[in-house]
């Protein structure tokens, strides 16, 4: 992205989206993903009784292996100004536990922190920043970025899957044909 494109594009800057475009977004992409995978069952906005209680989740996705054991993958979309806290990935994991599941994607419209990212990786939850498709163009140019120079193929929305790879981020673009899928991150933390 050029220097000079607006701060808004800016994955440091929270994307301006609002709740139900942003969990609409997030759970097609987990229908798309579907095709990859037999039987994934996708909930949007779903009460789920815990061990301590009932919980409304903003997403749950759920597939059978080994015809009867069921996965179930906890789906928060984090809609904050400042990027996501370790604290807010420690209940996430709770919340896991509560409603008996076995994987988790925290996406965030912010960014993550490093302790959060951290605990994450460890703990194989997925953290998928959610920002503008624009983010993913890049050019090398002197001219201030427009309108008139984007492709009009480019995605609304994209994630990037975000993890600690040695003492190193790794950011892995999702949702857009031939990148590491979200099925490739269920395969890799199985």
């Amino acid at each position: 992205m050029s220097p000079n494109a607006p701060e808004r594009w800016n994955p440091q800057t929270p994307l301006n989206v609002t709740p139900i475009d942003y969990e609409r977004q997030v759970i097609q992409w987990l229908r798309q993903e579907g095709a990859t995978i037999t039987g994934l069952e996708v909930k949007n906005q779903t009460l789920e009784k815990g061990q301590s209680g009932k919980y409304t989740l903003d997403g749950l996705a759920s597939f059978e292996v080994f015809g009867g054991a069921v996965i179930r993958i906890l789906v928060a979309c984090k809609r904050h100004r400042r990027p996501i806290e370790r604290e807010v990935i420690l209940g996430v994991s709770e919340r896991l536990r509560e409603v008996s599941g076995q994987k988790a994607m925290v996406f965030s419209t912010a960014g993550f922190q490093r302790g959060a990212i951290e605990y994450a990786t460890k703990n194989g939850i997925a953290l998928i920043m959610f920002v503008d498709g624009r983010a993913t163009y890049f050019t090398r140019s002197n001219e201030k970025m427009d309108e008139r120079h984007y492709p009009s193929d480019l995605p609304r929305f994209v994630g990037q899957l975000i993890r600690e790879v040695g003492k190193n981020l790794s950011v892995s673009t999702i949702a857009r044909e031939g990148t590491h899928g979200l099925a490739d991150w269920l395969n890799e933390w199985a």
